[in-house]
């Protein structure tokens, strides 16, 4: 019979064995239906080897049990205790034993179906940690989750093994300011533990600690929190509102000692995040018209990793001026808060500046910088007062730091706001009309006004805020000398005088005095007055003017104010020659005349000899301004006598027979200038000094100007039409005349014979000068010669003939005018004055009227056409081109006459942008017709025809864009012989063609471009980028220009999912050329090869797949080629693109993940794992069909990635059927139960803490592809993928106790160093849960001193290792405590006490530098009381010697040796005042009823290390020792105790815990000898006391007693 070994999920593929398999398990169920226990599999295993034969199943033998028959394998419930199994006729039954039971026995409880008694479950906690994940900071405000771990350690002995149940455990969490998780707790979460956390199991197999793994709390709810609040996260673990345990038992829950605080742990959380302002910038301007409004605006900078907040009244912005500039001390006009509503809710995102603009403030500038008090103006900006939500807020300083105030203030200094900006001082004489010059003490009334800027000015408000100044100056703008100048003429009140705002500063009535004495108002031509800010002003505001204007002064004209002679009333008459009627003409005479000047009454008196000057000239007008006076100007007529006429009584200065020079007075009252006028004034240079006025005006003239009566004949205008038919060049041509001669309307009329001479001539002059051109002197007829002039009328000539070469005007340079010339007749009866008047004066002699004569040949053209030949092209950068072309003026036929001569025609080409020719012309040639060309006449009724025009054109440098249109242009020759008229229609005008160059211009035509990959380019590594290797031909139209240069040519290159390569797909190599490629040259039409082309590393592998199905190339010119061309390819594009369809070789990995699964393993051994593997590629992946496709290997890393070292490796853990699993459309493969055989055990526990799982191609596919492994951010594409998960170490230790023995010392002393130390250590380890742990370095042994028993706080002369090498490599096995014998160290208590190390601890920890990294666990620190191991001094006897003199005195000196003994151990002391030692006696042995004190000594004695403390020579003062030894004196004591100094510090102990060590020894009584003797010398005369001291026998009671007698 075969005996097959069956394991735990092994497949048994024998139909026969499936069959009893069958039933087998349906025996199971009725048995599990018939029990109370539903996990036989737990209670009763199967075992590993079954006696059966795999050919035979019914060779199975059944069993008998209680007389009950059983199947094989069959497994049944006896009773509660017991459970059997039938094995091929053998019954094996499990008895379960019931353990020890802590609890107290009334306490068990026995429960239905359980075998064993249950005690109700019981847990102590002793601390509660706590260990939170995240680093990130809090950001207050938002919704967050915190994750941590709580660990829960027990007391071990008042817990139970095990707790099971459900709602079993609850765990307080929340936020607190304080470290004990007092005070206000923010987002409380009264269970923070998940329903499965609250339902687990605890068993001390899996303690310590039991941890509660990524408990949550979430940071919500309507009540947020500040930053000020993150402080600590606490938790507190307690059992549940309603456990229910297992089978229902009652839950004790307590925390060790009752001390709630072990249930709670807190600890310190990541920095908050609120808000952080970094910077504030402000401004402030004016706004609104009342001047008393400001308009500010605020931008806010914050820290980068500011929160965002959103939310209402978040901000507040306090505005107010201050005396400094940091806004400290008293606020004036303070603004608590400028913000409206919406301002003040500006939100903050992503930290970005928050900007308020146009912030609307009641705050008048005005006012700001005005007073000492208000030198800066200041902005306070803090978080607004009912903010919601609530937020943290700080500002940094200038060095970046966080400054952890509230509130910033940033001022800034400001002048006066108050301004008073001026433009115009505008002063004005209320009083009196007249100043009158020489006159001192007239006083003068001014209202002045002074005009302000209203955009500029403010209100100005204040004390003694103006001063104004009053001069004369001889300057309209007041600068220069000022003359009789009064300051301040304001008084208070008015220097007082508020400026609106908006509003001008009137000054009215203003009054002072002026002295004009020795002054002349020639002196003082312009009154003054001058403003300025007064220097004694209340407020320094801003006194300026608009423009500039310093000083700031307004002057009024005095000469209607200032007065001293004043004239009216000129009179004159005068003699004039008559022209009319005379036989003799003299047009040159003198003028006699007399005239008379009223002076008012006021004027002063005035005498001198040079006072006076008459002037006499003729004007335009009867006001003589000085543009109206025609010269000569007489400017004095007086003689040197009428000059210096004083004023008679009556004030008419009279004036007789003034006589002019000789003037041309045949002029008067002609023409423009038809006024004669005399001029009476002050003498230029009178010889007394004195102000002349004309009274009406107040000018400083007095004129009288007549009308004068014209006595000349004086034409004006020739009006006429000249009419000729047949003109011909050379040629004389009757013409017809009709002409007019118009007058002058002041013109005489005249009659008589022979009158005017009117002749007809060419000019090259519009006015006729110059040479005359067949000039023709006189055309009148002897009638027409004497028409006269009558009531000014003109003069009607009629029709007039005469021959004249008139055809030669207009076409022959230098005569293009034909005149008219009118003259006096040389010999006219009568004779006249005929004056022509021109620009206003009588200069020609002649009137000439001249009209332009254009020449009669015209070429008038409706349009210009322009036609090439189809088959012409003109090539782009070629030289030396000729071109032809068809070209034609289209004339007007009606308008246009012949046109014959030499050099008539000009046509110019160019290029140009626009399509009229406008702008600039490129390459032009402004002559293109040949000498026939220029010549061709212009037939009546043709147009003008050049069928076949050749230019010459160098296109070099130029490509055809540039010159989108070339443009014909026909002119008028400059050159023609004759001056023809060339008249373009206006809408053609300039006559311009423009063709486009289109088609007939061409640079690089493309047709189409080839692809020739390089196949033998090998060294791609599937899965790498690798350049794209190939050789591009372009071919060109033969057309195409040649072409060289550099940077010619741009080649891209990129996939596509269109085969027209329209969508481009992944990395796009816009220019794949090299320089030299890229200046590739293109000569003889072509065509251009670039060979080698060599593209940076491309995913070559994708090509062909997903979107990348086709391979595109696409040729351009560069964006900046030189030379510049241009490129089109046969359809017109500019670029040419050919796409190449691509075949799919790779598969690309999208995802692999697996997971595994193994027995325990043993570290530094291989063992058999299992592997579930799933990969899942990218939609771009092809289908892959064939054997060996896949490899995958197992290994261990010390990276995440797989990088590095690889340990215990297995290469190809596939089965040769999982290596040809296909990759088909669902794009997955599932690598299932894959097996492999690696050093799982040591995973973790060394420096290998990763299992990686690798995939990869087979390593000879039967189907060939590429396993595509994409690139991750900037790492390159593999074809390998390797997937990492984290292992923790398999060997752990969980401690439940530590146990130290100390041998050596058996007592510590305080106070020495370098005590030698041996300590045994027993770590107690709990067996169920420990594994073997073994490699170097795994322990480390801590001692150290503590105040505390637990080991907690401050760790006094730690020892941080303790261990030697061995000891610390020590291995642990299965089953087996941790053991560390003779640890040998020093302890050094220099300098320490006992009290002050009352705990000895020892700690057992994971070593840091620990070989592997395995899993320790659990209590491992102990201490031990230290107050019967530690000793400082230690007294256990005194003794001493007393000594008094021989024979005993009654008062004598005592003189004591003590000794006082210590333990060996016992420390040394020194110093001073360490000992206090008493002496007396007493009458009980043990000295505690002390009767007389002898002595009390601090002394100062050392104590050496280990004692005795002698004390020798101890001498009292002299004492009564008489009674010593006698009665109550019985006995002399020694104490000993602690002196008063408190340094060196030091523990003493003393027998029985005593505060002192006391030795008494009983003295002999020699009072009875004494008395005897006489009692000479006592000092007891008290008779009483004596038998009251000395309780004797009866004789020496008797003695004493007689004594006393004697003695009273």
């Amino acid at each position: 019979m075969a005996r097959i070994k069956l394991k735990h999920g092994s497949v048994i593929s024998s139909l026969k064995w499936s069959i009893l398999l069958c039933v087998f398990l349906v025996s199971l169920i009725i048995v599990n239906s018939q029990t109370v226990d539903e996990d036989l599999d737990k209670l009763v295993p199967l075992p590993d080897y079954i006696d059966i034969d795999p050919e035979d199943p019914n060779d199975a033998t059944p069993c008998t049990y209680q007389r009950e028959e059983y199947f094989h394998t069959e497994r049944w419930v006896v009773d509660e205790c017991s459970r059997c199994f039938c094995n091929n006729g053998t019954t094996n039954c499990v008895y379960e034993s019931c353990p020890t039971l802590t609890c107290d026995f009334f306490d068990q409880v026995k429960i239905e179906g359980e075998c064993c008694k249950k005690c109700p479950p019981e847990m102590v906690v002793s601390r509660t940690e706590m260990v939170l994940h995240t680093e990130e900071v809090i950001v207050e405000g938002t919704r967050q989750e915190l994750k941590f771990d709580v660990s829960v350690q027990i007391q071990k002995q008042g817990t139970s093994r095990h707790v099971h149940g459900v709602k079993l455990w609850k765990t307080n969490a929340w936020i607190s300011r304080s470290f004990d998780g007092s005070g206000n707790r923010l987002f409380f979460t009264e269970n923070a533990l998940t329903r499965t956390q609250q339902d687990s199991s605890f068993s001390k197999p899996n303690y310590p600690p039991w941890l509660f793994g990524n408990v949550t709390l979430a940071l919500e709810g309507d009540k947020r929190g500040l930053c000020e609040d993150f402080t600590y996260l606490c938790v507190k673990f307690n059992v549940g509102d309603e456990p229910v345990t297992e089978f229902n038992l009652d839950f004790s829950f307590m925390a060790q000692n009752n001390d709630e605080s072990r249930l709670q742990a807190c600890t310190v959380l990541p920095d908050c995040k609120g808000v952080v302002i970094s910077d504030f910038e402000w401004s402030i301007q004016e706004a609104g018209e009342t001047r008393r409004q400001s308009s500010v605006d605020l931008d806010i900078a914050f820290q980068d990793d500011t929160r965002d907040l959103e939310g209402s009244g978040l901000w507040q912005a306090s505005l107010f001026a201050s005396s400094n500039a940091r806004g400290t001390g008293e606020r004036f006009n303070e603004i608590e808060q400028i913000l409206n509503e919406q301002q003040s809710r500006k939100p903050i995102v992503d930290a970005e500046n928050v900007r308020i603009r146009r912030i609307q403030a009641d705050f008048d500038l005005g006012t700001i910088g005005c007073t000492p008090d208000t030198t800066h103006l200041c902005l306070e900006l803090q978080k607004g007062p009912t903010t919601q939500p609530d937020y943290t807020l700080d500002f940094l300083d200038e060095r970046g730091n966080h400054a952890n105030v509230e509130s910033v203030i940033k001022c800034s200094p400001r002048k006066c706001g108050a301004k008073a900006i001026f433009t115009e001082l505008m002063p004005e004489i209320t009083s009196p009309p007249v100043l009158i010059e020489n006159t001192p003490a007239q006083t003068v009334v001014l209202d002045v006004e002074a005009i302000t800027d209203k955009e500029l000015s403010t209100l100005v408000e204040g004390d003694t805020l103006w001063q104004m100044n009053v001069f004369f100056s001889k300057k309209p703008n007041g600068f220069g000398r000022r003359i009789g100048e009064r300051f301040q003429v304001l008084n208070s009140l008015k220097q007082t005088q508020t400026l609106g705002s908006g509003d001008d500063l009137d000054f009215s009535d203003v009054r002072f005095e002026v002295d004009l004495s020795r002054l002349v108002c020639e002196d003082i031509p312009y009154m003054c007055t001058e403003l300025k800010k007064n220097p004694s002003a209340s407020i320094d505001y801003e006194f300026g003017t608009k423009p500039e204007q310093d000083p700031f002064i307004g002057c009024l004209d005095m000469s209607d104010i200032c007065r001293g002679v004043i004239a009216r009333d000129l009179e004159w008459k005068a003699e004039f020659p008559n022209f009319l009627d005379s036989d003799r003409i003299e047009p040159i005479q003198s003028v006699e005349t007399n005239s008379s000047v009223a002076v008012n009454s006021i004027s002063r008196d005035i005498n001198g000899r040079t006072m006076w000057q008459m002037s006499v000239f003729a004007s335009s007008t009867d006001q003589a301004a000085p543009e109206d006076i025609l010269t000569p100007y007489f400017s004095q007529v007086l003689t040197e006598e009428q000059a210096g006429l004083p004023v008679p009584e009556d004030g008419i200065l009279r004036f007789q027979n003034m006589k002019t020079p000789p003037f041309q007075v045949d002029r008067l009252g002609c023409g423009k200038y038809r006024f004669f006028c005399y001029e009476f004034k002050k003498a230029e240079d009178p010889d007394v000094d004195f102000t002349f006025n004309e009274d009406d005006t107040g000018g400083n003239t007095v004129l009288n100007c007549q009308e004068m009566e014209c006595q000349a004949v004086t034409p004006d205008v020739l009006d006429w039409t000249l009419e000729a038919e047949d003109l011909t060049p050379g040629m004389k041509t009757p013409v017809n005349l009709n002409v007019d001669l118009i007058f002058n309307d002041d013109t005489r009329d005249i009659s008589g014979d022979a009158l005017w001479r009117l002749g007809l001539f060419g000019s090259a002059a519009p006015n006729g000068s110059g040479p005359k051109f067949d000039e023709v002197h006189q055309i009148l007829d002897d009638r027409r010669l004497s028409l006269p002039v009558v009531d000014q009328a003109p003069i009607e000539f009629g029709e007039l003939l005469a021959d004249f070469e008139i055809g030669t005007i207009g076409c022959t340079e230098g005569v293009d005018y034909v005149c008219l010339e009118l003259t006096k007749h040389d010999s006219p009866q009568p004779d006249y004055i005929m004056l022509i008047e021109q620009d206003g004066s009588y200069g020609p002699e002649s009137v000439v009227s001249c009209k332009q004569q254009e020449c009669f040949s015209k070429a008038v053209f409706d349009d210009l056409t322009a036609t090439f030949a189809e088959d012409d092209i003109i090539v782009e950068g070629e030289p030396d081109q000729l071109a032809r072309v068809h070209l034609t003026g289209v004339t007007d036929k009606a308008k246009s006459t012949v046109v014959s001569g030499e050099d008539l025609w000009t046509m110019a080409t160019f290029f140009s942008g626009s399509k009229v020719g406008r702008g600039m012309r490129l390459m032009e040639r402004t002559q293109i017709l040949d000498r026939d060309e220029i010549s061709q006449p212009l037939t009546r009724g043709a147009d003008l025809d050049f069928p076949e025009v050749e230019f010459p054109l160098d296109l070099t440098d130029v490509r055809c864009s540039s010159v989108p249109y070339v443009c014909f242009e026909l002119k008028k020759n400059k050159l023609a012989s004759i001056n023809y008229k060339f008249k373009p229609d206006p809408e053609q005008e300039p006559l311009i063609n423009c063709q486009s160059t289109e088609g007939l211009c061409k640079g690089v035509v493309g047709r189409f471009l080839s692809w020739a990959p390089d196949e033998d380019a090998n060294g791609h590594v599937p899965g790498e980028r690798s350049p794209i290797i190939g050789d591009v031909t372009v071919d060109v139209a033969p057309i195409s220009r040649d072409l060289s240069g550099k940077d010619l040519w741009k080649l891209s290159i990129f996939a596509s999912s269109d085969e027209d390569g329209v969508a481009k797909v992944g990395p796009v190599f816009d220019q794949v050329l090299s320089k030299s490629q890229r200046k590739t040259p293109l000569q003889d039409g072509g065509p251009i090869d670039f060979e080698g082309i060599v593209t940076q590393p491309y995913p070559i592998d994708q090509l062909g797949c997903g979107e990348s199905k086709y391979l595109c190339l696409e040729l351009r010119k560069s964006d900046e080629p030189i030379p510049e061309f241009d490129f089109e390819t046969t359809e017109g594009e500019d670029v040419l693109k050919h796409c190449i369809e691509q075949t799919c070789d790779a598969v690309f990995l999208d995802e692999l993940d697996w997971e595994m699964e193994f027995d325990m393993p043993v570290p530094g051994e291989k063992s058999p794992v299992s592997f579930d593997i799933n990969a899942r590629f990218d939609d771009m992946s092809r289908e892959v069909n064939g054997e060996d496709l896949w490899q995958v290997n197992v290994f261990g890393s010390n990276n995440g990635d797989g990088a590095g070292e690889r340990f215990s490796e297995d290469s190809r853990i596939l089965t040769e059927e999982q290596g040809a699993l296909p990759l088909d459309e669902s794009l997955s493969i599932a690598f299932q139960n894959a097996q492999a055989a690696f050093d799982i055990g040591s995973i973790g526990c060394t420096e290998f803490d990763h299992v990686c799982v690798e995939l990869t191609r087979g390593r000879e596919p039967t189907t060939e592809f590429h396993f595509i492994v994409p690139s991750v951010e900037d790492e390159l594409p593999t074809q390998t993928a390797i997937s990492c998960k984290p292992k923790s170490c398999g060997s752990m230790v969980f401690f439940e106790d530590l146990v130290p023995e100390i041998l050596v010392p058996e007592v510590f002393t305080e106070g020495k160093d370098n005590q030698r130390t041996e300590v045994n250590l027993t770590g107690i380890t709990d067996k169920g849960r420990t594994t073997q742990v073994a490699g170097e370095d795994l322990w480390q042994a801590n001692t150290f001193f503590s105040l505390n028993g637990d080991g907690s706080g401050e760790r006094l002369l730690e020892h941080s290792q303790i261990l030697d090498g061995d000891q610390a490599s020590w291995a642990l096995l299965d089953d087996q405590d941790w053991t560390a014998e003779a640890l040998d160290f020093d302890v050094d208590l220099a300098g320490l006490t006992c009290d002050q190390i009352p705990y000895m601890c020892f700690e057992l920890i994971k070593n840091p530098a620990s070989s592997i990294n395995y899993q320790f666990e659990g209590e491992a620190l102990k201490c031990l009381d230290m107050s019967d191991r530690c000793k400082g001094v230690e007294f256990t006897e005194l003794d001493f010697e007393v000594t008094l003199e021989e024979p005993v005195h009654v008062r004598q000196p005592m003189e004591i040796d003590a000794v006082v003994s210590a333990n060996p151990y016992s420390r040394g002391v020194s110093g001073v005042d360490l000992w206090e030692l008493e002496v007396y006696s007493s009458s009980d042995p043990e000295g505690e009823e002390p009767v007389v004190t002898y002595a009390e000594e601090v002394l100062d004695t050392p104590l050496p290390e280990g004692g005795p403390l002698s004390l020798s020579d101890i001498i009292t003062d002299e004492l009564d020792v008489n009674l010593l030894g006698c009665g109550i004196q019985e006995y002399l004591c020694v104490k000993l105790s602690r002196g008063p100094s408190e340094v060196p510090e030091y523990t003493l102990e003393l027998p029985e815990n005593a505060d002192s060590i006391v030795t008494c020894k009983k003295q002999k009584c020699e009072a009875m000898k004494r008395l005897r003797s006489g009692y000479s010398g006592s000092t007891y005369t008290d008779c009483s006391f004596i038998e009251s001291v000395i309780p004797l026998h009866r004789e020496i009671r008797r003695t004493s007693r007689q004594k006393c007698d004697s003695i009273e």
